[in-house]
C-alpha cells in the first residue's frame, strides 16, 4: 500500500487552528520596540517558527497565512 506523504491528523489540525489563533493576536498586540524608528521586533514569527518546528512544515505554513490572514483582515479591513 502506497504511503501518503502527508496525513491531517487531529492533533495537527488542533496545532493549526491554535497556533493560528495565536499567531493572530501576537501579531497585532505584541510588539517589542528598539531604538530604531519605526522599527520593531515581532514575537509572533518565533512562535510560528516553533509550531512548525513542532507539527511539521506544512502545519507552520497554514499558521502563517492564516495568521496574517486574519489579523490583516481584523486591522485593515481586507486581507
Amino acid at each position: 500500500m502506497k504511503k501518503k506523504l502527508f496525513e491531517f491528523k487531529t492533533r495537527t489540525i488542533v496545532a493549526t487552528g491554535l497556533g493560528a489563533a495565536l499567531f493572530t493576536l501576537l501579531f497585532m498586540y505584541v510588539k517589542i520596540p528598539t531604538g530604531i524608528p519605526e522599527t520593531q521586533i515581532q514575537t509572533a514569527y518565533g512562535v510560528g517558527a516553533f509550531f512548525a518546528a513542532m507539527f511539521g512544515p506544512i502545519c507552520g505554513g497554514l499558521i502563517a497565512f492564516i495568521g496574517h490572514f486574519l489579523s490583516d483582515s481584523v486591522q485593515y479591513g481586507s486581507a
